[in-house]
């Protein structure tokens, strides 16, 4: 449990500081530094990562994977992305939005 819910928390971070690194490069006229796809920021939260279940630690599924604890990720916009930590074993749902570097987060 304690496997997820870091997973889940170091997403939330890492999305929060990209986003805010985004934020500084567009106001001063640079390039989008942020990934905009759930498949670009799984990349950059780590591929290599196992989910304590086994499998990948991050997936594209919107819920993620109470099966093996696998944090669901989705682009909701191209500055909003949604990080679900599924009902694994013990572990309540909880879904974090990440829009501008600002977080919501919400239990499923």
């Amino acid at each position: 449990m304690s496997k997820a819910t870091h997973f889940y928390q170091e997403a939330i971070k890492l999305a929060r500081t990209k986003q805010m690194q985004n934020k500084t490069s567009l106001a001063i006229g640079s390039a989008q530094r942020a990934p905009t796809t759930a498949e670009g920021w799984i990349s950059a939260f780590g591929v290599g990562d196992e989910a304590p279940g086994g499998g990948p630690a991050y997936v594209t599924e919107t819920l993620g994977d109470a099966a093996t604890g696998a944090i669901g990720v989705s682009a909701v916009a191209s500055n909003t992305v949604s990080i679900v930590r599924p009902a694994y074993l013990e572990l309540e749902a909880y879904q974090a939005i990440v829009e501008r570097g600002r977080v919501t987060e919400l239990k499923l």
